[in-house]
């Protein structure tokens, strides 16, 4: 295949970075005494007229983007193959979009952190944010060692996170999320999917539609709501459900609470400060002691 582009820079006084990959691999990486970003890009292909990799400074924004031709000239024999790499500061604030490539990013400290991909791959770790956007259409994103607050959103996609100090939002549609060890509250709603909750510190808001969630050594607190439409919904919790009451109101569903197991509404009074609500339709619902 011929080089299209082969890029090495180096620059000062950036504080933002977009990069648009689209099927290269492309990564950043942060370093603490870093000033400088440095970035290293290679694109090759055996069509010439492959646009390759360009890169634009306004300011104290740094935007690079790839034009590799998409996946669709692949089917008429085109091939390309590259990365775009970068470090620099650990605090910036980045957007990282790819297509069917993939992607790695870690050691960054910013209040706003995009990561953005459709069929590829994302990896993240040790990630501090107050908004860490994590985005994944049919491909699969895994992050670790995060602080802050993340987002996860996907849809036939596959999404692992694991040991996050903060809170966790998620909204899956088709996809399987699994969610571990998190010391704070995790909230999200989960359609035709399946969804693997362990080690929370408290269950916010969690809406189940016709798919499958399970949350195991999970806490119960005063923001905990828990939904079931036609699936399935299971918890075990390292709270003691004599320290809540519960008001759930149950369709044509099925729930359990402890020993006491109801087809219709079901109050349980405690004498509780805090009361734990819900609801069931026509999905079942168990909730028990870890």
């Amino acid at each position: 295949m011929e080089t299209i582009s082969d890029i090495e820079m180096a620059f000062e006084g950036i504080e933002e970075i977009e990069v648009i990959g689209e099927a290269l691999e492309i990564s950043y990486r942060g370093g603490p005494e870093a000033k400088e970003v440095f970035l290293n890009g290679l694109l090759e292909s055996n069509d010439a007229s492959t646009e390759g990799i360009s890169y634009h400074r306004s300011g104290n924004k740094l935007r690079v983007e790839a034009k590799t031709g998409g996946m669709g000239s692949f089917l008429w024999g085109k091939r390309t193959a590259g990365f775009i790499n970068l470090t620099g500061p650990e605090d910036i604030y980045l957007q990282m979009k790819s297509s069917s490539g993939s992607m790695d990013v870690s050691h960054v400290r910013h209040q706003k952190i995009l990561l953005k991909a459709s069929s590829g791959r994302i990896y993240a770790s040790d990630i501090h944010s107050d908004d860490l956007q994590i985005q994944i259409s049919s491909g699969r994103a895994e992050a670790e060692d995060l602080e802050g607050t993340v987002h996860l959103q996907l849809s036939s996609g596959r999404a692992g996170l694991k040991k996050t100090v903060g809170d966790v939002q998620f909204k899956g549609s088709s996809g399987f999320v699994e969610i571990i060890d998190v010391a704070g509250l995790v909230s999200g709603t989960m359609s035709s999917g399946k969804a693997t909750l362990g080690n929370i510190a408290e269950l916010g808001e969690i809406r189940l539609s016709s798919g499958m969630l399970e949350a195991n050594n999970c806490g119960l607190g005063s923001k905990t709501y828990l939904q079931a439409s036609s699936g399935f919904l299971k918890v075990t919790t390292h709270s003691s459900l004599e320290d809540f009451n519960f008001d759930f109101s149950v369709g044509s569903g099925s729930l359990t609470i402890g020993d006491r197991h109801s087809s219709n509404d079901l109050l349980i009074d405690n004498g509780a400060v805090v009361t734990v609500k819900g609801s069931v339709r026509s999905g079942k619902m168990d909730i028990s002691e870890y």
